[in-house]
């Protein structure tokens, strides 16, 4: 049943969102077997078995999160897309872009979880030297004194840290070796309190993840990869992808590049979409739309506590 109309653009989030218990329901659902079974198969043990035995630390390790991540979004959105429109447009933040793939019809089931698998084995062992420091990243946000913005960018500067994301109103994700945004935290933060530090231990979208491009590119091309069947958004530009060769370019180069979630944003904006649809974990990019385009009617299924909930919604705000 479609119980919505207008111009719907899904959203597929990244890391920092997940929590424990996020899978249960998901993995008791019997609509859920046959995707179970493949992130059993792939897992090499049952998931669900995997899933409950991680304690509430585990679920923030990279390759955890990323495959229970990427796991809940092709769950979600096999219980949700009979419900809407074809989408108008679609996006993804961060590892959450390769997902959005698998909703815009570029990957199958398997390919994005073997995608998400290799993509999280590549990042650790890109950023292996970095022990016992890892990696780290932080939140900037709140802050519209000029002078100060200077002083941040001189000392990401000498201290290598990269801007990760862009997330829109001065807002941006920092990324680098853990002492140096450990520094950066001390200096900043009696003067700026609003500042958090992520529950992630890779420095992604840095340059301490370059070796981890090329293989990604090569593997993603060696396998199932197709052109998307709907406008697909690249994280890194905000420009549609058309080809598979732009999927794999895409997902391989965003490991080190800065993410432009502002200009993804303004993209949805410029479409004329009116209704967006956030796959969750969290709520994290529904409030950022809110926040810079109120115009768009925007929702997380995440906010929602069962299915029914969310298609009663759907029926409320029918265009």
């Amino acid at each position: 049943m479609t119980s919505t109309t207008g111009k719907i653009a899904l959203l597929c989030s990244g890391q920092a969102g997940q929590r424990s218990g996020m899978l249960d329901e998901l993995l008791g659902n019997p609509r859920h077997n046959e995707l179970s079974q493949l992130a059993s198969d792939l897992l090499g043990q049952d998931v669900c078995s995997w899933w409950r035995s991680l304690g509430e630390d585990e679920i923030y390790a990279n390759s955890r999160a990323q495959f229970t991540i990427a796991l809940y979004q092709l769950a979600t959105w096999d219980a949700i897309r009979d419900l809407l429109p074809k989408p108008a447009l679609v996006a993804g933040y961060s590892l959450g872009e390769v997902a959005a793939c698998y909703v815009a019809g570029a990957l199958n089931r398997r390919e994005t979880l073997r995608i998400i698998r290799e993509r999280a084995r590549l990042m650790d062992l890109a950023t292996a030297q970095l022990r016992p420091g890892r990696g780290a990243m932080m939140l900037w946000r709140y802050d519209d004194v000029p002078e100060r913005r200077m002083r941040r960018d001189a000392m990401m500067a000498a201290l290598g840290i990269d801007t990760a994301i862009v997330r829109g109103s001065g807002e941006v994700v920092l990324s680098g070796r853990d002492d140096a945004v450990h520094r950066l935290l001390d200096h900043f933060s009696p003067t700026n309190p609003s500042l958090v530090r992520l529950p992630v231990a890779v420095p992604s979208h840095s340059r301490h993840l370059a070796g981890a491009v090329e293989p990604l590119r090569r593997f993603i091309l060696e396998g199932e990869c197709a052109a998307p069947a709907v406008p697909l958004l690249s994280s890194l530009s905000g420009q549609r992808i058309t080809s598979r060769e732009g999927v794999a370019e895409a997902l391989s180069a965003q490991l080190a590049s800065t993410v432009r979630w502002d200009l993804c944003m303004a993209a949805m904006a410029r479409a004329a979409i009116d209704t967006v649809i956030e796959l969750g974990p969290g709520t994290d990019l529904a409030r950022l739309l809110m926040r810079e385009y109120p115009h768009i009617r925007v929702c997380s299924v995440d906010e929602f506590p069962c299915l029914s909930r969310f298609e009663t919604w759907l029926e409320e705000h029918q265009a």
